[in-house]
């Protein structure tokens, strides 16, 4: 560790102290002089080291109660609706969960269940005509149904999402699920949107 540099001296700044707090030059203050000076000045630091604990302590508490508040969908929704970052699953395919629409998913999770099932969206295509017109079908395209839309697929991953909350936290605030391998080993978080649900990747969060 390197030594603190000050512009001055620590010596003159002692001496500049001194004629502010007692009146007088560091060189002629006797010892109750400089016990007085050392009172005051410890005093005042822990004043202010209780003032940064308890800025602290509520900087910590603003962050808790924001990571567990229900968002401000109405605005926020909306926007990144607008903006591209979430994507409507109406037209995607709209599934249940925990008794709930899933209606929304990020948009980079939406492009890698496009990229790890490139035929899905085959609605009512019958399994076994699947199963002839693509007969190079993967392992991991057979965990989840070769007719199923991208809303499907993706419920098939959530039946392994389980609620994170601790001893003390709200319930529902946060799924999570195990890494997927066919969505590059990425764990899928859900979070309530005030209508129904949202799916991401924590990266999206």
């Amino acid at each position: 560790m390197h030594p603190v540099k000050t512009k001055y001296p620590i010596r003159v700044e002692l001496d500049a102290v001194a004629r502010e707090r007692l009146g007088k030059p560091l060189n002629v203050c006797t010892v109750d002089d400089l016990d007085r000076l050392v009172d005051e000045l410890t005093a005042e630091a822990h004043k202010l080291f209780a003032e940064i604990d308890k800025l602290k302590a509520d900087a910590a508490g603003g962050i808790a109660a924001a990571l567990h508040a229900t968002p401000h969908v109405a605005i926020t929704d909306a926007q990144a609706v607008a903006e591209g970052e979430i994507v409507d699953m109406d037209g995607w395919g709209v599934v249940d969960f925990h008794g709930k629409p899933l209606d929304r998913v990020s948009l980079a999770l939406h492009r890698a269940l496009g990229e790890a099932f490139p035929r899905a969206d085959t609605a009512g295509v019958p399994t076994e005509t699947v199963r002839e017109t693509f007969p190079d079908w993967t392992a991991d395209e057979a965990k989840v149904p070769f007719w199923g839309n991208r809303g499907e697929l993706l419920a098939a991953y959530l039946t392994g999402a389980v609620d994170t909350a601790e001893d003390g936290e709200p319930a529902g605030y946060l799924f999570a699920t195990p890494p997927i391998p066919a969505l590059g080993d990425r764990p899928v978080w859900v979070q309530p949107n005030g209508r129904g649900f949202t799916a991401m990747f924590p990266e999206d969060y």
